[in-house]
């Protein structure tokens, strides 16, 4: 550049208004372009500061005062901040979408495509496509949040479809009485909402809190957590009760309840246990009338350290087994009492579950010394009292007792009991890797505990 005259004098001075970072007094800042080692310089438009472009394209014709048309990577500098924009030669500019995917810029000026756009109308676009990005960008993490949200939302909602038909089939069961169906429909309705997390609580908290009343974690409602409260709630609680858990069709309800007073249970140290009658509206062959419940400890100076020792050093054991009977009955290879409501409250830890009756031939007597028939129910026993109590040798019931664990253990192994997700959210997964035995405090090549010689002196 340079000469003598007219064209001369504009020619430097287009040079030095078209530095890099130089402002024009009223057309914005000039774009530069390298290419090969070269730079282009062209006028801006539409007040871009610096446009400079890295890499390049030879596939089209360089439209005239403008290298973008070729394509690359370009820095477009909005008010003091670079913004890359990728140029397509042939699709134009690439622009981030609001799900953080990229695209091509979706709209072209007059209908027209990138490639019949002149070098001004390039320059627009590119400047609105680097501008849309700037903004996407910014707006990203609520974006990210919201679909989040949205993505929630559809899940649970999802889920409440799902639960909404299962419960359909439920209802169906239930007004067929088939004991069976009506148990797998249950535990399927149950299995199919989502798992509800228990927060640890301290000692505080259980003593501040245990005579409050507060809704279950499972149902949503306030429920009794000894005899005096049930028999206040009385059979309008049991009815909405039994319909929140599946155990009782909707046209069904109890219609009266009476608190077994003669038989008084005090076995176990970590919950209290009580039995009731029921009577309903419209009696089944399916529907238990005479049930058990199990409750927590009163708070008072007799029972106060059991119930912290359950409530707190062994929490949420109560949630685990109200949730092994609300999950999990349907897959058991043995009978189990049949569950008909079980729920529990982080906020006080107070809970009840309530289960058929187990028919014990020498309930509320001293077992072991009546004559029993076929197919009667032995016991209930006390805790270790074996020799004084059982009928028959030790070896017998606890090998019995193996026997099933063996087997629901290999229904777990098989994949038919419940998923290992259920597992782990609902109740207690697997503390330590079951193939390494030290995990286990298990040594198999050498004693694990003190020397042999010891323990044989004690024994």
């Amino acid at each position: 550049a340079g000469g003598i005259g007219r064209r001369g004098r504009r020619s430097r001075r287009r040079q030095r208004e078209c530095a890099p970072g130089a402002r024009l007094r009223d057309r914005g800042a000039a774009m530069t372009f390298g290419r090969g080692g070269n730079t282009f310089r062209t006028r801006p438009a539409y007040g871009e500061k610096v446009l400079r472009r890295e890499s390049a394209s030879a596939l089209l014709p360089v439209k005239a005062g403008w290298r973008g048309s070729e394509g690359g990577s370009v820095d477009i500098d909005l008010g003091g901040k670079l913004e890359r924009l990728e140029i397509d030669p042939v699709k134009g500019p690439q622009v981030l979408t609001t799900d953080g995917a990229t695209a091509w810029l979706p709209f072209v000026d007059a209908g027209k495509t990138w490639t019949e756009l002149d070098a001004v109308d390039q320059k627009v676009m590119a400047y609105k496509a680097a501008r849309m990005n700037a903004e996407v960008r910014r707006l990203l993490p609520e974006l990210a949040k919201r679909a989040e949200l949205r993505a929630l939302a559809e899940k649970a909602a999802e889920a409440e479809r799902r639960v909404k038909a299962l419960r359909q089939t439920l209802a169906k069961a239930l007004l067929k009485g088939d004991a069976r169906e009506i148990v797998e429909a249950r535990c399927a309705v149950e299995l199919a909402k989502e798992p509800k997390p228990w927060t640890p609580i301290d000692g505080d908290k259980v003593v501040k809190n245990h005579g409050n009343r507060a809704p279950g974690m499972h149902f949503g409602l306030e429920f009794p957590w000894n005899e005096d409260l049930l028999e206040e709630f009385g059979p309008d609680w049991l009815t909405k009760a039994f319909h929140a858990a599946g155990s009782l069709h909707e046209s069904n309800r109890v219609v009266s309840l009476s608190i077994e007073k003669k038989i008084k249970i005090d076995a176990g140290n970590n919950a209290g246990k009580f039995l009731f009658e029921v009577s309903y509206e419209k009696p089944s062959p399916e529907l238990d009338t005479l049930l058990f419940a199990k409750v927590p400890y009163r708070m008072t100076p007799e029972t106060r350290s059991d119930r912290i020792s359950s409530s707190v050093y062994k929490q949420p054991m109560d949630l685990h087994e109200i949730n092994t009977y609300r999950l999990m009955e349907a897959a058991f290879p043995m009978k189990t009492p049949k569950f008909y409501y079980g729920d529990i409250s982080n906020e006080t830890s107070n809970f009840i579950l309530i289960t058929a009756r187990i028919p014990y031939a020498e309930m509320g007597m001293e077992p072991g010394k009546m004559q029993l028939k076929p197919f009667d129910v032995e016991g209930p026993y006390d805790k270790c009292k074996d020799a004084l109590q059982l009928r028959g040798p030790p070896e017998d019931y606890y090998t019995l007792l193996m026997e099933v664990a063996a087997k629901i253990a290999g229904l777990h192994k098989a994949g038919k009991m419940v998923s290992e997700d259920v597992l782990k959210a609902s109740l207690r997964g697997v503390p330590a890797d079951p193939a390494n035995p030290a995990a286990w405090g298990l040594n198999p090549k050498a004693p694990t505990g003190e020397p042999p010689a010891t323990l044989q002196s004690r024994l």
